[in-house]
């Protein structure tokens, strides 16, 4: 039995070493097609001395083989490609992805973390709704259709509240105290690295999680608010900046469709890549007991070394040059740029539809956007 079970770790081991090589040379494909240069890319260490913390040399503690926790700064889904080629890591991934064809056999090889939103949603909603009739409301039918409409115009909306909260919650939010939001997604990212961690230490070999604190894409000038689900079980994290060096197009993926940059990037001649390698962060004692201040902290450092790289190469002569700002703006505040976006659109189709009402002698448009 013991020889058994011996040969099958050994097979075990062999085909995820098969899948990770596998996954590396189709991301590599991949990068090749979409005209990323180099599709070989290989990380670029930063050099001490450019560190934030250079001058205290006691913050620098050491590499180790296989962080549990990998971050980087997110601009575009090429990003995720990049990334896979270079370290093949595991992803937060919905529950289900593991029956699905070929990804989910990739999802078990990388590790990767399942999340069964749809159940928490569910049992956030029967909280919610248990605390609604607790309070007095008694539910009732009723024949009036605006009530109706209105009490399923409110499901929806409530819907689409607690969908937004969960996609949040990776990062949580600071609530009269520390670690206020240490459920849901973030609880059990919280005891995914740990367990990760707890495996390391034991000699196991582990892949590391790649997240993207940020929570959502930027045009690369600079960081927005970290998410501080993954800054909740105080580990070191590896660190990593993506910077693209734009061809004929931009890999920034902002305010347009994929399909549509995804067909920039195929008619661009190419499209430059440098992916710099930050030394592993760890955490003072302050920081490990304090996500908040862990999460800004690092985004601090990250911008700060990046900074002083570029400032080393005469790219940075001033702080108003080409430094990498930080931004106080967070993922609501983009998801709420982006939904005026598509008020303005609809108003502005709407405008265009009664101005072509008025021109065929209905009467003049509604308003002007113009």
């Amino acid at each position: 039995m013991a020889f058994a079970g011996s040969k099958l770790e050994s097979w075990r081991l062999l085909s995820t070493r098969m899948g990770t090589l596998w996954g590396k040379l189709c991301a590599r494909w991949v990068l090749f097609c979409v005209g990323v240069w180099p599709p070989y890319v290989s990380p670029t260490k930063i050099a001490l001395a450019d560190v934030s913390y250079a001058n205290d040399p006691g913050r620098d503690q050491g590499e180790v083989d296989f962080p549990p926790l990998i971050i980087s700064n997110h601009l575009s889904w090429v990003d995720v490609v990049v990334h896979h080629a270079l370290f093949c890591p595991s992803y937060i991934a919905r529950k289900g992805t593991e029956k699905l064809p070929l990804l989910g056999t990739m999802s078990k090889i990388q590790g990767c973390m399942i999340v069964d939103r749809e159940r928490q949603l569910a049992e956030g909603s029967g909280a919610g709704a248990g605390a609604g009739v607790g309070a007095g409301q008694t539910k009732r039918k009723t024949s009036d259709p605006s009530i109706v409409d209105l009490d399923a115009k409110s499901k929806q909306q409530q819907q689409e509240e607690e969908e937004k909260h969960q996609e949040e919650e990776v990062g949580g939010e600071e609530k009269d105290g520390q670690t206020a939001h240490e459920h849901g997604v973030s609880s059990q990212l919280k005891k995914f690295l740990l367990d990760l961690e707890d495996r390391r230490k034991r000699g196991e070999n582990i892949r590391s999680l790649l997240l993207f604190p940020e929570g959502t894409t930027s045009n690369g000038e600079g960081l927005i608010q970290f998410k501080r689900g993954g800054f909740l079980a105080g580990l070191p994290i590896k660190p990593y900046w993506l910077q693209y060096e734009t061809g004929t197009a931009s890999a920034a993926w902002e305010s347009i469709g994929i399909l549509r940059q995804l067909w920039y990037l195929l008619a661009g001649s190419w499209t430059k890549i440098e992916v710099l390698e930050l030394p592993l962060y760890h955490p003072t004692e302050e920081e490990k007991t304090n996500p908040q201040l862990y999460s800004e902290n690092l985004r601090r450092h990250i911008a700060m070394t990046v900074n002083n790289v570029r400032r080393r190469r005469g790219l940075l002569v001033d702080e108003d040059g080409q430094g990498v700002q930080l931004f106080e703006t967070s993922l609501k505040d983009k998801r709420d740029y982006m939904n005026d976006l598509k008020e303005l659109e609809r108003l502005e189709a709407l405008a265009r539809q009664h101005g072509a009402e008025g021109n065929d002698g209905e009467g003049e448009p509604l308003m002007d956007l113009s």
